[in-house]
């Protein structure tokens, strides 16, 4: 029941996207928007396939390349600093060199190790966003955008399933499925707040009214 349900709610953020954002989205939100098309499209892999249920350990390490590489993206988008820029593509390129031959080897294990080292490098670009963003300013900044949302629901979800990422590989069958039913929590928090986030661009960037020039000349003030 809970996989559904958090199946169901990976497919709010692309609903919410379409309906609210498609038309004026920036590209950081696209790659959002990408992000839960991917997550979507290997979770009913995942559900539909016999041979991807059966090597569920492979598809789950080839999602988490695809993931690491999508958000840190996300990241190199809204950091405006170029030496964070750097690292972030820096990082992305030593985890890719690593985790690549891992998974040429076509071994149906879970890469706990990898893993937990891209949440760790989400994790650290997330505080890493919000030291610049929230540093002093001559102008006046409102932090409630749909970017700082985004980064609040992604440092959620990685706080919440970095010590499951650690010792996956320590989990017997019935002991992963008692605990991952964390993942699921934390996986739909994190898709509640990033549908929210589509709801508030909407809201910051609908069309205003126009005013009317309407005069009421029965008023003795417009005579």
């Amino acid at each position: 029941m809970l996989e559904k349900i958090q199946l169901l709610s990976s497919a709010l953020p692309i609903v919410f996207f379409v309906i609210f954002c498609k038309r004026k989205a920036p590209k950081e939100l696209w790659v959002i928007f990408i992000y839960f098309i991917t997550s979507l499209g290997f979770d009913l892999f995942l559900a539909i396939s016999a041979w991807a249920s059966d090597h569920r350990f492979l598809v789950w390490n080839m999602y988490g390349i695809l993931e690491n590489i999508l958000l840190s993206y996300f990241f190199y988008l809204i950091i405006n600093q170029r030496l964070i820029r750097a690292l972030i593509l820096l990082f992305s390129l030593l985890y890719l060199f690593f985790i690549l031959p891992y998974l040429k080897t076509g071994t149906d294990q879970f890469n706990s190790t990898m893993s937990a080292v891209g949440s760790v490098i989400i994790l650290v670009l997330s505080i890493c966003y919000f030291l610049n963003y929230l540093k002093p300013t001559s102008e006046a900044v409102s932090i409630f955008t749909p970017q700082f949302l985004i980064v609040i629901a992604l440092l959620l979800n990685v706080s919440c399933t970095l010590f499951l990422d650690l010792i996956t590989n320590r989990l017997t069958i019935n002991e992963l499925a008692k605990y991952w039913s964390i993942n699921s929590y934390a996986n739909i928090l994190m898709n509640l707040i990033i549908s929210s986030a589509f709801i508030l661009f909407y809201n910051q960037h609908k069309p205003k009214p126009t005013e009317s020039n309407f005069v009421d000349f029965t008023s003795p003030n417009d005579r």
